[in-house]
């Protein structure tokens, strides 16, 4: 079996003849607790369209291959004898690229109780969500949906409700900017809101800067050169201490690492609802 032929295989078949499926789906995106690492939440993406996986816990995706190789602990080469020794269904693409894409029908004030529900269980207060958030309803898949809807600086949004996390084109990095010389820097909304009932070290006023993905990372270096101190608040898996030494180690300006006051969790939102954000 070559290259081409192994990428045909259905990662969800495969997924699946080995034990794992999913917790949920929504659209074309189907969702697993992660079968390279454990985790209690699913933060595997499995996109049925693409035939794509990512994994946003340790910030990397691909192809079949390099996951049979991730999951195996084996090389691409050996990768190839594991797919090619078992029969897997061929994916097949079933679907137009425009059935792919989130649509965007409507954007208004958030009022929907599933959602506000779901911000009480991430215990964020409903008032200060409303001046950074909407509520976005979009068809995926020619299915209706609605989350909470932070928008980027290129107008597209960041979508998040209990079953559903993606996002809209165009993706990018959401800069708010209050003419401070401080920033601080998140690597999802969730955090960024999850920062104003941590209240973690201190007070006043600050610039904010949320990467949406931590592919924005490289791209954000720029903005961070311009600030005379820059506090991390980035993730505690692997992704997220990754992009942390990378900022420090690069000497682009003085960046500190927030995230020992949250340690013992994955991200700042989840020592939130523990009720552990640390004060000093």
């Amino acid at each position: 079996m070559n290259c081409n032929e192994a990428k045909r295989i259905d990662i969800i078949s495969f997924l699946a003849k080995n034990g794992i499926n999913p917790d949920y789906n929504q659209g074309v995106n189907y969702w697993y607790k992660s079968p390279l690492r454990n985790e209690n939440n699913p933060s595997f993406k499995v996109n049925s369209f693409k035939n794509l996986w990512f994994d946003f816990g340790i910030g990397d995706g691909g192809d079949i291959i390099k996951l049979t190789s991730m999951l195996f602990k084996v090389d691409s080469s050996n990768a190839l004898k594991i797919l090619s020794n078992n029969s897997y269904s061929n994916h097949q693409k079933v679907l137009n690229s425009e059935d792919s894409k989130v649509l965007i029908t409507n954007v208004k004030e958030i009022s929907n109780i599933q959602l506000i529900n779901y911000l009480e269980s991430r215990k964020l207060k409903l008032q200060l969500v409303k001046e950074y958030c909407k509520e976005v309803s979009f068809k995926l898949n020619d299915k209706n949906f609605y989350a909470i809807g932070f928008q980027n600086d290129s107008k597209g949004y960041e979508l998040r409700c209990k079953y559903f996390k993606g996002s809209c084109t165009p993706k990018d990095v959401t800069l708010i900017k209050n003419n401070a010389d401080k920033l601080l820097l998140f690597e999802g909304f969730i955090d960024f809101l999850s920062w104003f009932s941590c209240r973690l070290f201190f007070t006043g006023k600050h610039d904010y800067l949320i990467l949406n993905t931590l592919s924005f990372l490289n791209k954000s270096k720029s903005v961070i050169k311009g600030y005379t101190e820059v506090l991390l608040f980035l993730d505690n898996d692997e992704a997220g201490k990754r992009a942390t030494a990378e900022l420090i180690g690069a000497g682009l300006t003085k960046c500190i690492d927030m995230s020992k006051g949250y340690s013992e969790y994955k991200d700042l939102n989840e020592s939130l609802v523990n009720c552990k954000c640390r004060t000093y």
